[in-house]
């Protein structure tokens, strides 16, 4: 669910103004930065990065302020109907909000333009202001309180990691004496977490060809890990169905002066990882994910042994 709005294009006689690359969007407004790249691709090109234009191809790029945007923007450019779009997740934060409009009134004023809705609704840079997008805010959260207890989280996208909302967090925040602060403190939980989110890799047993699931939890990092494993977005040719057994695996510091040099001291199933796990050692971030805190290799050893 989302919802869009469109810009048409500045004409000059027979000529439209030429499509804004990303560098130039970026440039709108103070503080927007792309969210939905890796600079580690080895196939990563900076110039490629910053000079596209919006025409070119999708994936179009999420736009938003670091530390402020929850789910950001997603911002195109329809070279058929020469028009820009912006994109607004349902439901997004009230910041995403917030700087999605002035964005998309700096882009109108720019080229003297209206600002349509997806509904055909015309407005223009003075009126924009007047959209109602609480709103959109609050069907969001009552759309994700519908599910029922025994349905799968929904998992919603942030710009730095997904999110999972089950029925239950959702009529939580729904029923928040604010459910718009009440999210935006979710969103921003789990985007700006000072943990990492734990490597999943899968593994062929070399005796059966079982393939098998395995999260790395790293001495003293704190982690985000699934409390219930799950083949995670990334892994499209992989199904649940496919993986034989999840395992935790342990990874303890060299005892070298190299502090990024670690190795596996043990292995733990998923479940006897969880049940050996105190409470006092993690939180729910959501429905789904939980933070671990850093742990010690006595903390690790203690898992392993733990009986």
């Amino acid at each position: 669910m989302s919802v869009t709005f469109s810009i048409p294009n500045k004409r000059k006689w027979f000529l439209y103004e030429p499509v804004l690359t990303v560098k130039k969007c970026l440039e709108l407004n103070e503080g927007l930065i792309r969210f939905d790249f890796d600079p580690t691709d080895k196939n990563f090109s900076f110039n490629q990065f910053l000079y596209a234009k919006l025409s070119d191809k999708e994936p179009y790029p999420l736009l938003g302020i670091n530390g402020v945007s929850g789910r950001g923007m997603e911002v195109s450019y329809d070279s058929q109907r020469k028009a820009y779009g912006v994109r607004i997740a349902t439901p997004a934060t009230v910041k995403d909000w917030e700087i999605a409009i002035t964005f998309i009134k700096t882009l109108a004023g720019k080229l003297g333009s209206e600002i349509i809705h997806e509904d055909g609704t015309v407005f223009t840079v003075s009126t924009i202001d007047d959209f109602d997008f609480r709103r959109d805010i609050r069907f969001g959260l009552r759309c994700l309180s519908e599910k029922s207890e025994n349905d799968t989280p929904s998992l919603i996208f942030g710009v730095m990691r997904p999110v999972a909302i089950d029925g239950k967090l959702g009529t939580k925040l729904l029923n928040a004496d604010s459910p718009f602060e009440a999210f935006d403190e979710l969103m921003m939980k789990t985007q700006y977490s000072d943990a990492r989110s734990a490597r999943l890799s899968f593994y062929k047993q070399e005796d059966t060809d079982a393939l098998l699931g395995v999260y790395m939890l790293v001495q003293d990092t704190p982690t985000i890990l699934p409390y219930k494993p799950f083949v995670e977005f990334g892994y499209q040719s992989i199904k649940n169905d496919d993986v034989a057994g999840w395992y935790v695996a342990l990874m303890a510091r060299r005892t070298t002066q190299d502090t990024d040099s670690y190795r596996s001291i043990g292995q733990l199933t998923f479940d006897d990882f969880i049940a050996k796990l105190p409470e006092s050692k993690y939180e729910f971030l959501d429905a789904l994910y939980i933070h671990v805190e850093a742990l010690s290799k006595a903390d690790l050893e203690m898992l392993r042994f733990a009986p």
